[in-house]
């Protein structure tokens, strides 16, 4: 395995092997039931060369990152949210909530239509989020709000950069960045309206 660079996956009789291969393939090799061994190969070809891939699956992979945490920033600030305004800030966040989850399905689409493989799970989102510390407890509903604007604010700033560097490797990609950021940035409005 080791001479392979290949990765065990799985375990007992039916274990297999990962072995990467160039040009984003990867040759999974086990044994179905312990008894034979199967082949499978799976291909994703990006059109963008090398270089350009790299700059593009960083902002892509960035971005699913952040939107990710934001789905669940706002929806712990949803669970959470007590005061007067209550029922409209409560139903504002499921707003976000929807509108990451959305977005960061796309944006993890688009990785993998480049044959990059996104990362969605909770200790890569634990580690590379923009977002900072969401409050614990409940929240006054003017708390509430401040912290998701403090959250927006961070994930559309950290999105124009990924926007600025995806311009000339991949217009498709930063496309699709621009239509998160421009979302985003409405969602960002409407809260920072809510405090006056």
């Amino acid at each position: 395995m080791g001479a392979w660079g290949g990765r065990a996956v799985g375990g007992g009789r039916g274990a297999a092997v990962r072995l990467p291969v160039e040009g984003g393939a990867v040759i999974v090799e086990g044994c179905a039931g312990g008894r034979s061994t199967e082949v499978w190969m799976y291909v994703v070809k990006s059109p963008l060369s090398d270089a350009n891939l790299a700059t593009v699956s960083e902002a892509l992979q960035g971005a699913l990152v952040d939107l990710v945490d934001l789905a669940l920033v706002a929806k712990q600030i949803h669970w959470n949210v007590v005061g007067p305004r209550f029922r409209s800030v409560h139903l504002q966040l499921d707003e976000v909530v929807s509108t990451a989850r959305a977005h960061s399905d796309t944006v993890a689409e688009r990785a993998a239509a480049l044959g990059v493989s996104p990362d969605g799970r909770a200790a890569t989102v634990a580690v590379g989020s923009g977002i900072g510390v969401t409050p614990e407890g409940w929240v006054d509903d003017s708390a509430a709000v401040r912290s998701i604007v403090d959250a927006l604010g961070a994930v559309i700033a950290r999105m124009r950069e990924r926007i600025a560097a995806t311009g000339e490797p991949d217009p498709v990609t930063q496309d699709v960045l621009i239509q998160v950021a421009g979302d985003l940035e409405k969602q960002h409005w409407m809260f920072q309206a809510e405090n006056g």
